[in-house]
């Protein structure tokens, strides 16, 4: 509501960019129009966005966001400093598509440039998955991988709002970078339902495409 430009819609998702340290600010480029984007009290494309610079190529930015069904990652990127934007959707994993609801989206860069994203497929709302996906050459995600080697589920206390350490300190940490060679995904983890620790996974880049 407080966006200088007044053409701008309504929750639409966009980018401010600095060259100063943060002394001045761009003005807004607009990734989605607010209309593209769909958001009730139930759903939400768009929650606490996380987005990512490419280390290798200047201008290269990316976001996550949910897909519209909210049952995968969609990425939105561009290359070119936001004068144009590009998006794809994560496809199922295979095997693994008997989940409701994607949660807990995030995104990085190898430090070749290319991007990665991980995200959960909850089961239930007290289960979930974890999943991985690179984008390829071709602007598409050609595979979805299990990070996670087997269902993890939320100690009972955590599915009371207990976030104390003895249940694991919460389970709202997830992120994904990348080596040259694998993509790391760190992320709460709980097999027997017990305490949540925090896992991280390497999977060879290799096995992503």
């Amino acid at each position: 509501n407080d966006c200088p430009d007044p053409s701008i819609e309504i929750g639409s998702m966009g980018v401010v960019t600095s060259k100063d340290n943060g002394l001045t600010w761009s003005d807004p480029m607009v990734a989605i129009k607010g209309s593209q984007i769909k958001s009730t009290t139930s759903v939400r494309q768009i929650r606490s966005p996380i987005s990512a610079a490419s280390p290798a190529k200047k201008g290269h930015w990316a976001f996550v966001q949910y897909s519209m069904d909210h049952l995968r990652a969609k990425v939105v990127y561009t290359k070119n400093g936001g004068k144009t934007w590009k998006s794809a959707e994560t496809p199922a994993c295979e095997g693994y598509d008997n989940y409701v609801e994607a949660r807990e989206v995030c995104v990085g860069y190898t430090p070749q440039g290319d991007i990665v994203v991980a995200y959960r497929g909850q089961k239930t709302w007290a289960n979930y998955y974890v999943f991985a996906a690179l984008l390829g050459k071709d602007g598409k995600f050609h595979k979805t991988v299990l990070a996670a080697p087997e269902i993890s589920t939320y100690p009972y206390k955590t599915t009371q709002g207990n976030y104390n350490t003895d249940t694991g300190s919460g389970d709202y940490c997830g992120w994904v970078s990348a080596t040259k060679a694998h993509c790391i995904v760190d992320f709460p983890y709980s097999a027997d339902g017990t305490v949540l620790d925090q896992y991280i996974a390497a999977i060879p880049l290799s096995k992503m495409v």
